[in-house]
C-alpha cells in the first residue's frame, strides 16, 4: 500500500510538472502566432519593427500594465541582476498572481462599465468584487453573466451595481441597459439605432428595442427615507396574477413598447430578440435576463469573444485591432483580421480566461518591443511595429508618486471635489487625498485614447510647485541616513523613480549640478523633483 501511495504521489508530481510545461508551451505557441500575424502585416507594408525593449523598459511597462504601479526599488534591482533566460515570462506570471492585478483591472473595468454617476460607496463595492473575482481566476463569461442577471442589493450582490448604474431618477432604463450591454460586452454601438435605423450599418431600430425588451421587467428599489441617495437594489418582477392587487403591472409577453423619446416608432410593440439572431421563447412569469446573458456569453456569439480580446488588446497596446474598440461592424474593418480571429478563438478555447489572454500577449515580441521608433516606422500607428507610449491614468499616477516619494499618501493642493446632494443640488466635499488627486488629474474624457496627453497647465504646475514634490521626502531621507556615495545615491533615485540606471551623460550632468549644491539633501531633493516631472516618469513606455 505504501509503495502504491508513493507511486501515486510521483504520478501526481509528474502530472503537475507536465501540466505546467504544457501550459508554457501553449503560451509560447499563442505568442508566436501573435508575432507571426504582426510580422506579416509589417512586411506587406514594408515597415521595419523596432527591437525588443531592454529589461528596464520592459519591467516598468509590464508592471504598470498589469498592476497599475511602478516596480519597487528592490524588485527593479533584483530583476535587472537576473540572468535567467526565462526571467520575463516568470515576471509576467508573478504579476498575474499578485493581488494588485485584480485591483488594477477592476479600476479599468469599473471606469468603463459604471460611468460617472454611480455613488462612490457602490463603486467601491463593485471594484472590490471585480478585483476578488479576477484574482481568483473567474472567467469573463461568468463575470458578464453575473452582471447582466444580477438581483438584490449592492452590499449582498455587488454585480448588481452594473445594472444600478443604468438608472435615471431611480428607475431602470431598458434603453440604457441595451446600449451598455451591447457596447461593453459585444463591442457594438447599437445605441445609434435607439431613435432610428442605424446610419452606418443594417441594424434597425426594432433590433435595438428587441434587446431592450429583455430588461422590461427589472424594478429598482429606492432607499428608505433618511438613507443614502440613489438606488439600492433591484429585482426582476414576475407577472402580477391579480391586477387589482398592488404591485407591478402584469407582463403579458416578452416585449417592450417604444417610448415617446424614440422618434417615429412611438407606441410600437417590439418582442425580445437577440441582435442578428432569433426570438427566444420566454416564460412571462420568469426572468428574461438569463436567456439574454446565456446568448451574450455563448462561444457561438460572433461578437462576445472578439469584443473582449479587442478591448484587452487596447488596454495593453493603447489601440485596438478594431478602432474605435466599441464600434465593431462590417464597415469598420480590423487592422489584423486573422490575428483578431485567432485571439478570439483562443480566448474561447481557454473558456474566456482573462489571465491566459494577458499572459499570451505579454509574452509576445510585439508587446515586448521598445517604444522607440526606428527609421521607417516613425509614422506607424496601427501596425504595432513599436510599443505605443501611454499616459498614466490618475489612479496609476497617484500610486506611482507615492512609491517614488516613499510615502503612504499624497497631500497635495488640488481643491475640493464637486458632488451632488439630494434633489440634484451641487455641493462640495474635501474628500480623501486620493480622491482629490484623481479628480484633479482626471483630464481624459470617454473618447480619449490612452495615448492622448490631456493634462493642462494646472496639472503640470501642480507637479512642479506643490511642496510635497519639492522637499524630497522619505526616499531622500533614507539616502542621507545611509550616507551613500553620490553616484550610488543618484543611481538609487533613478532606479526608484524611472526603474533604470542613469546613463553616462546624465551622471555627468547631475555630478556637475551637485558639485554646486552645498546641502546634499536639497540637491537630491532637486534631482528627485526633476525625475518625477520628466515625461519619462508620467508616461508608460
Amino acid at each position: 500500500m505504501l509503495r502504491s501511495f508513493r507511486c501515486s504521489l510521483l504520478t501526481l508530481a509528474f502530472c503537475v510538472v507536465a501540466g505546467a510545461a504544457y501550459a508554457q508551451d501553449v503560451v509560447a505557441v499563442r505568442a508566436k502566432r501573435i508575432d507571426g500575424e504582426i510580422a506579416k502585416r509589417l512586411q506587406e507594408k514594408k515597415i521595419p519593427a523596432s527591437p525588443l525593449a531592454d529589461d528596464a523598459e520592459f519591467l516598468r511597462r509590464v508592471t504598470l500594465d498589469l498592476t497599475g504601479q511602478i516596480p519597487s526599488y528592490e524588485r527593479t534591482t533584483t530583476f535587472l541582476a537576473d540572468r535567467d533566460p526565462k526571467r520575463r515570462a516568470k515576471l509576467i506570471d508573478e504579476l498575474l498572481e499578485s493581488p494588485e492585478f485584480g485591483k488594477h483591472f477592476a479600476v479599468i473595468l469599473s471606469q468603463l462599465l459604471l460611468g460617472t454617476e454611480i455613488a462612490a460607496p457602490q463603486r467601491e463595492i463593485f471594484k472590490g468584487w471585480l478585483a476578488a473575482e479576477i484574482n481568483k481566476g473567474q472567467t469573463w463569461d461568468k463575470l458578464v453573466h453575473a452582471m447582466i442577471t444580477a438581483e438584490g442589493e449592492a452590499k449582498t450582490n455587488p454585480a448588481a451595481v452594473f445594472v444600478l448604474a443604468q438608472t435615471d431618477d431611480n428607475k431602470l432604463m431598458p434603453n440604457l441597459m441595451a446600449a451598455s450591454t451591447t457596447r461593453y460586452f459585444l463591442g457594438v454601438q447599437l445605441q445609434c439605432a435607439e431613435c432610428h435605423n442605424h446610419p452606418f450599418t443594417n441594424w434597425k431600430q426594432t433590433e435595438f428595442w428587441g434587446m431592450a425588451a429583455f430588461f422590461a421587467k427589472v424594478k429598482v428599489a429606492t432607499p428608505k427615507k433618511g438613507q443614502s441617495d440613489g438606488p439600492v437594489g433591484l429585482t426582476e418582477s414576475f407577472a402580477a396574477t391579480d391586477p387589482k392587487k398592488k404591485g407591478p403591472a402584469a407582463v403579458k409577453s416578452a416585449s417592450i413598447t417604444i417610448p415617446a423619446t424614440a422618434g417615429k416608432s412611438v407606441g410600437k410593440v417590439v418582442k425580445a430578440k437577440f441582435l442578428e439572431a432569433g426570438e427566444p421563447v420566454l416564460d412571462v412569469e420568469r426572468p428574461f435576463r438569463p436567456a439574454l446573458a446565456n446568448w451574450v456569453t455563448s462561444p457561438e456569439n460572433k461578437y462576445f469573444a472578439r469584443a473582449a480580446v479587442n478591448r484587452l488588446w487596447f488596454v495593453l497596446f493603447g489601440r485596438g485591432i478594431v478602432n474605435p474598440v466599441d464600434d465593431m461592424h462590417a464597415d469598420n474593418e480590423p487592422t489584423h483580421p486573422e490575428l483578431l480571429q485567432a485571439l478570439a478563438d483562443d480566448f474561447k478555447a481557454s473558456s474566456f480566461n482573462l489571465k491566459h489572454f494577458v499572459r499570451c500577449v505579454c509574452n509576445s515580441e510585439a508587446y515586448q518591443r521598445t517604444s522607440r521608433p526606428v527609421k521607417g516606422n516613425e509614422d506607424d500607428r496601427d501596425g504595432f511595429s513599436h510599443m505605443a507610449v501611454k499616459v498614466m491614468g490618475p489612479e496609476v499616477l497617484y500610486d506611482a508618486l507615492t512609491r517614488a516619494l516613499g510615502v503612504k499618501e499624497l497631500n497635495v493642493t488640488t481643491g475640493k471635489i464637486a458632488t451632488t446632494g439630494k434633489g440634484g443640488a451641487a455641493k462640495t466635499s474635501a474628500g480623501n487625498n486620493r480622491d482629490k488627486f484623481i479628480k484633479f488629474f482626471k483630464t481624459q474624457d470617454a473618447d480619449s485614447l490612452p495615448t492622448d496627453f490631456t493634462h493642462g497647465i494646472p496639472q503640470v504646475l501642480n507637479l512642479m510647485n506643490d511642496p510635497q514634490f519639492n522637499k524630497g521626502g522619505p526616499v531622500v531621507d533614507r539616502i542621507i541616513a545611509a550616507k551613500l556615495p553620490r553616484d550610488e545615491a543618484v543611481e538609487r533615485l533613478y532606479l526608484t523613480v524611472l526603474s533604470r540606471r542613469p546613463n553616462s551623460d546624465e551622471s555627468k550632468r547631475l555630478s556637475r549640478y551637485l558639485d554646486g549644491e552645498p546641502d546634499p539633501a536639497r540637491g537630491y531633493a532637486s534631482v528627485l523633483w526633476a525625475l518625477i516631472n520628466s515625461p519619462e516618469f508620467i508616461l508608460n513606455h
